[in-house]
């Protein structure tokens, strides 16, 4: 009886760090832990995701989670600190301590902000704490799915690569956007659907469209039109008021699609 009540406890445990906790097999429609503004920029903080790990040189680490500080500037030229990657990696006592991390052949040391602790029972482990810049550019340099960076030892005797999915991070900068498409300056265009009614898949779109050039609404337009139920190929654009239109219509309901639809052919 005592063993069935420990074992489940340890379900019950795994159970929720499983819920609290994202990984590779998530969808990040919620990914936000909180999302902060300021007068130049805003601030969005993803929820913890744990990363899938190979080790390249040595053994793989015990356990490891992080989770991406986003900061976006309202204007262009504010000056605004970086996005960064926060980071814990359990490894056993014997393992060397990571030193830096490479992202798209980039170097950089690692700063930690918290003493590594130790645990033993078994055997005994060591967790370290620490943060590395991770940039918008440099994420959108990953051209397949995954965002992957590296963590070596000073003496490169432990080297593992971490991957972690590229929607992850598209996501929290999509919950940036939102934030600063509601900023009181914002002026709504009259042709807008009353507030009342509408998605947030209705408010984004029509927010790119209105960030659009004609030729970019144009683009976008002509493709919704081919998607009318349903999103069957996304289009592909090197333009971001056309990327971000597409994103948020290819969310929309079927009925939301409808309503942005019909909100289209009042444009023209």
């Amino acid at each position: 009886m005592k063993k069935n009540k420990t074992s489940l406890i340890i379900s019950t445990v795994l159970i929720l760090s499983g819920c609290s906790t994202l990984d590779s097999s998530s969808t990040f429609d919620d990914v936000a832990s909180s999302v902060k503004e300021r007068h130049n920029y805003v601030q969005v903080v993803a929820k913890e995701i744990m990363p899938d790990t190979k080790a390249v040189t040595g053994a793989d680490v015990v356990k490891s989670s992080l989770f991406y500080v986003g900061n976006f500037a309202k204007e262009a030229n504010a000056d605004v600190k970086g996005s960064y990657v926060d980071m814990s990696v359990t490894t056993f006592k014997s393992y060397d301590r990571f030193d830096n991390v490479t992202v798209s052949n980039e170097s950089n040391p690692i700063v930690d902000y918290r003493p590594v602790a130790e645990t033993c029972t078994e055997h005994c482990t060591v967790t370290q704490w620490f943060q590395f810049p991770l940039s918008e550019e440099k994420i959108s340099q990953f051209k397949g799915d995954e965002v992957e960076f590296t963590l070596a030892s000073k003496t490169n005797k432990n080297v593992v690569q971490f991957s972690v999915p590229k929607a992850y991070f598209e996501a929290v900068k999509h919950e940036a956007a939102y934030a600063m498409s509601k900023q009181p300056q914002q002026v709504v265009p009259v042709t807008t659907l009353p507030a009342e009614i509408k998605s947030q898949s209705q408010d984004m779109v029509q927010y790119w469209f209105n960030e659009g050039t004609a030729e970019e609404q144009k683009q976008f337009a002509d493709w919704a039109f081919s998607q009318r139920t349903s999103v069957t190929n996304m289009i592909k654009t090197d333009s971001k008021p056309v990327e971000m239109m597409a994103y948020w219509y290819d969310k929309a309901s079927k009925a939301e699609k409808s309503e942005i639809l019909a909100w289209l052919i009042r444009q023209e």
